[in-house]
C-alpha cells in the first residue's frame, strides 16, 4: 500500500476538431493524489488499485496562434489565451493498472 502523487501537464494539437480557422490545440493539466492498494498475482505481475482525487483537473482548448510567453512547471507568465471550451472540475477517481516488472 501506498501514497502517490501524479503531476500531468502536457499539450496536443487538434488536428480534427474546428474550434477555430487557425487551428486549435488543448492543454491538458491534472494533479492527482491517490492512495493505492498493490496486489502480487506472480512473481513479476501486479495490480494496482487507487482511489484518489484531482486537484485543478483542466482540458482547455486554445487557438493555435494563442500561446504562452513563459511557463515554469505549472506557472504560467504572460497568460492572456482565451479559453475556447468549458471548464473541467476536480473531482475523485477509481484507476485499476496492471503492472509487468521486470527483473534485472
Amino acid at each position: 500500500m501506498g501514497l502517490r502523487f501524479d503531476g500531468i501537464g502536457t499539450t496536443y494539437n487538434l488536428t480534427e476538431q474546428n474550434y477555430s480557422a487557425n487551428g486549435s490545440y488543448v492543454a491538458k493539466n491534472s494533479n492527482e493524489l491517490a492512495g493505492y492498494l498493490r496486489f502480487k498475482l506472480s512473481k513479476s505481475i501486479f495490480i494496482n488499485n487507487k482511489i484518489g482525487y484531482t486537484l485543478g483537473r483542466d482540458y482547455k482548448v486554445f487557438d493555435s496562434k494563442d500561446k504562452l510567453d513563459f511557463a515554469l512547471s505549472s506557472i504560467y507568465f504572460g497568460d492572456d489565451r482565451t479559453q475556447l471550451n468549458e471548464s473541467f472540475n476536480s473531482g475523485a477517481f477509481f484507476k485499476i493498472e496492471l503492472l509487468y516488472r521486470f527483473a534485472f
